[in-house]
């Protein structure tokens, strides 16, 4: 995978994770994943009713995948996106690198994000809002990605 692949693929984790996600003693979860080999990519959404409050993203992505030779190229793809989350209430990014691979966890609690904010991690500065998705759209949506919901 080019780096321009993989700039394309985190922006399109970093997006999946800010469109949808807070933190309650009634939420429920659905958990989807894909499963690929070289980059598996597993949303847990928290829920009350049919509102999604939190969504969590876990990423393994080979550094085969990425293109990267090894950990250091890696990081130099990985961590400004990892900078880009840093100081943002309700949001969370962090890489953990591995001897082949780096797992990529993202959070994102909608309570305590500000919209400007998850605006800015989507990369929009102007005429964004606060997305509000179904529990039930993001299934839907997730299922027919390819994705399968883990019992």
């Amino acid at each position: 995978m080019t780096v321009n692949r993989l700039t394309t693929a985190l922006a399109v984790v970093l997006f999946a994770a800010t469109a949808v996600g807070c933190d309650s003693s009634s939420e429920n979860s659905r958990t989807f994943t894909n499963g690929a080999k070289e980059s598996e990519i597993t949303f847990t959404y928290y829920y009350e009713g049919d509102t999604i409050t939190r969504q969590d993203t876990q990423s393994k992505i080979t550094y085969r995948s990425m293109g990267a030779a090894d950990e250091a190229q890696a990081r130099q793809s990985i961590e400004p996106m990892v900078a880009h989350y840093a100081g943002v209430k309700g949001a969370k990014y962090s890489a953990e690198y591995q001897s082949d691979a780096v797992l990529l966890r993202v959070s994102v609690n909608f309570s305590e994000v500000s919209d400007r904010d998850l605006c800015r991690l989507q990369g929009k500065e102007a005429d964004c809002e606060k997305p509000s998705l179904s529990m039930a759209e993001s299934a839907e949506h997730r299922l027919a990605q390819g994705f399968v919901e883990v019992k």
